[in-house]
This record gives structure tokens, sequence and C-alpha cells, in this order.
């Protein structure tokens, strides 16, 4: 009879897989998306196609070609021509589609160079076309189209700081939108009058349209003020370029015209469907979980703040229920996802999901009862690393061979946790995943 330890080993990856495949790009659009007699049907919106002249598809982020591969299958012959843009040198079927690579994490002339191409290709769109666009994670850094004067290293800078703040993605994305020609609902207005139908895959707590790929095709809530706002915030107005600071001021002074808010009329006749969520991907990791006998319960799908705070309320967690909960024979495994943020100030290598799980071995080192808790990125990336996450069990602290107070003095003060699993062989690979829905945590407990 194989412990429960074991058990816990053997089941996770069969776990997270599940939620890789349910949040398939192309699985979802089949699974959202169909047609008959030339009506489109999106969930319970129908769309009668001969009210068009022609069918544009735009596809931006880490998921577009999943999701190209998904409306290709339902709508074929009936598009006109298309744009891809993602992280890949993504080859179409068709060819009536175009393709293109943009930059990820940090945009550089890949994204300039998409995004020309983007903005080239909308100009051929009049009002009686349809313009049917999938936005998933990564669209931001993947088309960059700065104002007149800034130039793409001032944007890779602020990027960059961002990103090693401790900013949340809302935040982080609020500036992108202020930085840009076509996010932030730009690029709607730029093919408006023709109707636009977004199909979004969620990367981002919330599930806020505007701010997903900083809503290229969706209204903007945010303002010039907040992206200054923010700045200060985080002490990074003096650290960005003069130019880029200059340009924010004066948008906040109202001398450069403000993104359109989603109730703009100018915007009136898009529609937006949201087809993939992290709850998706969790909502199947418990049902392969219970399949395996493990009793299971979703703690929430919407997690962020700072990594620290995340694993000390986990740490609590986790102890609490080991106290409270009941024997079971097959184990509890407890699921949550989202995302959270990190303040980076050692020059380690890392991800939010390494640290997070760093900070949270040495809440439960008095724990020598079976558990093992993993988190991966849905997209196979966690921060800079080639690595997805990583894993922790009862048992790291002894086969990394390290103390738990030297997790604190050398690694985590270094942000090194790619390297401490390294050191301890716990690193989770899974390659690009071609989805992105953000981060999964698998909490299995005895």
């Amino acid at each position: 009879m194989i412990s429960l330890s074991q058990r816990f080993r053997e089941s996770y990856r069969s776990v997270l897989d599940s939620a890789l495949d349910a949040v398939n790009p192309a699985i979802l659009i089949t699974k959202h998306v169909s047609i008959h007699n030339n009506t489109l049907k999106i969930r319970e919106h129908y769309f009668d196609l001969s009210e068009f002249e022609k069918i544009y598809m735009i596809g931006i982020g880490k998921g577009a070609p999943g999701l190209y591969k998904g409306l290709m299958e339902i709508l074929g012959e009936n598009i006109s021509k298309g744009i891809i843009i993602s992280g890949e040198n993504f080859k179409p079927d068709s060819e009536k589609i175009f393709s293109f690579k943009g930059d990820h994490p940090v945009p550089g002339e890949n994204s300039l160079r998409a995004a020309e191409e983007l903005k080239d290709f909308v100009s051929n769109i009049n009002k009686k076309d349809l313009v049917i666009t999938l936005v998933t994670g990564g669209s931001s850094s993947m088309i960059v189209s700065p104002p007149a004067g800034i130039g793409i290293n001032d944007i890779s800078g602020i990027n960059h700081l961002l990103i090693r703040s401790g900013a949340s993605i809302q935040e982080i994305n609020c500036i992108r939108k202020h930085l840009s020609t076509i996010k932030g609902g730009l690029l709607a207005k730029m093919i408006c009058p023709a109707k636009i139908i977004s199909l979004i895959m969620s990367d981002v707590p919330g599930s806020d349209p505007g701010v997903i790929g900083s809503g290229p095709f969706y209204g903007d809530m945010s303002t010039f003020q907040d992206a200054v706002d923010i700045l200060n915030k985080y002490s990074l107005i003096q650290k960005v370029s003069k130019t880029i600071s200059e340009y924010l001021k004066k948008g906040a002074a109202g001398d450069i015209v403000d993104t359109p808010e989603p109730d703009d009329p100018i915007l009136s006749k898009n529609i937006t469907f949201v087809i993939g969520e992290n709850i998706i991907a969790l909502n199947a990791a418990k049902a392969r979980a219970e399949e395996l006998g493990f009793r299971s319960e979703i703690v929430r799908s919407d997690e962020t703040g700072d990594v620290r705070s995340a694993a000390k309320r986990y740490g609590e967690l986790i102890r609490k229920r080991l106290k409270n909960c009941k024997t079971t024979e097959g184990g509890l495994l407890l699921l949550a996802g989202g995302e959270f943020t990190i303040k980076v100030s050692g020059s380690g290598k890392g991800g939010r999901i390494q640290e997070f799980l760093l900070l949270l071995l040495p809440e439960l080192k008095e724990i020598s009862t079976p558990y093992l808790i993993a988190g991966a990125g849905t997209d196979g990336r966690d921060g800079i690393t080639d690595a997805a996450g990583a894993w922790i069990d009862e048992n790291t602290f002894r086969s990394s061979g390290t103390d738990p107070n030297d997790i604190i003095s050398g690694y985590l003060k270094n942000n090194d946790s790619y390297n401490y699993f390294k050191k301890s062989d716990q690193l989770i690979f899974t390659g690009p995943t071609g989805t992105n829905v953000m981060d999964i945590f698998l909490f299995f407990i005895s």
C-alpha cells in the first residue's frame, strides 16, 4: 500500500494537467461559438452574418493561435482576412491570415512592428464589416504603439520597473494604456463604426475586459491622473524617463485627450464575451482530484496581493485545517487561483509562484504530517524563468539540505527561488501551454 505522501506526488501533475486541458483555447471557442444557416451564435447571442460585407479576425496574445484554430473550425471560409500576433513564430494554415511575433514579457522591436502591422490592417476595415477579436494574456507586451516622442527603450524601461515594483496588473495596465495609441479602447475607436465582437481569455483577477491585454477593444475607466498617482505610489515618477513623466503629467492636466470610457457612444455597437477564466481550470482540477479519491474544495479563483502576506495567510489556513479537519483516507485538496504580486529587490532568478512557495515553507516547518503544495502558471512560465512553477512537501527542507533560517537570509533576500527549487529538484516544467488564465495552486493535506 502506497503512502499518502506518494499518492500526493503521483496525483498532483494529473490534476494540474486536467486544469490546463480545460482552458485549451480551441476547446473554449467550440464550447461557446457555433454557426447555423449563416447565423453566428455566441452563448445566447445571435448575429446574422449576411448583414456584413466582410468578416475580419484579429488575435493577440499567448492563446491567440489556439483561439484562431478553434474559430477557423467554425467559421472557416466566412473569414475574409485575419491577423495574429503572439509570442511565437506561428504559421497559420490559411493564406488569408497574417502572423507576427511580439515580445514578452518586456516589449521590444517586435512589439513595435506588430503594432504597426495591426494599425495598417484595421485601416482597411469599413463600417459594414464585422471584426471578431481574440484577446488573451500577453497582449499588453506584444503590441506597443507609444505616442510621438516616446521610444521603445522608454517603454521597456517603465515595464521593467513596474513588474519589479509590486504593482498589481490593474495598475500596470493603467499606465500601459496611457502610454499607447491603441490600448484602452483606442484600437476599437480606429475600427469604428464597424461592429466588434470580442472573445477574451482572462489573465487578471476580476476578469475586467478593460484590463485584460490593456483593453485595446474595450473602454477604459482609468485616467491619466490615475497613471501619475500609481507612479507616485511606487516611487517611480523620478525613475522613469523624463519623456514619459512629462507626457503623463500633461495628460493629467487635461492637455491630452483621455481614453474612451466603456459607455462611450463610439463603442456602443461592440459586444464582449469572456470565455476563459481561472475558475474553469479550478473546476476541472477539482473534478479530476475527486476522481482520484481526494475530497476537494475551491478556496478562491481571484487571488491577488503581495506574496509575503499571501504566504502567511495560506500558512495559517493550512495549519488550521490540519488541526481541525477530520481524518479522511484519501486526503484533502484545497484549490486556489489568481495572481500574486512580488516586489523584487534582489538579483536572483525566480517568479511569483516560486517565491510564494518558498515563503510558505517556513510557515509550515513544524508540520511533519504529509502535505504537498504545487503552484504553476497556466501559460507554462513563472516570471522570467523556464519553469511553470514548483512544489513543496513535508520533506523539502531535508531534501534541499537547507536550514529554514537560510531561506530567509539567502534565497528569499535575493529573490532567488528558482535556484532553491532547482537544487531540491522540485521545479515544475510544462513548456508553453498556449493558454493563460493566471496561476493555479494545489494544496494537498492529510
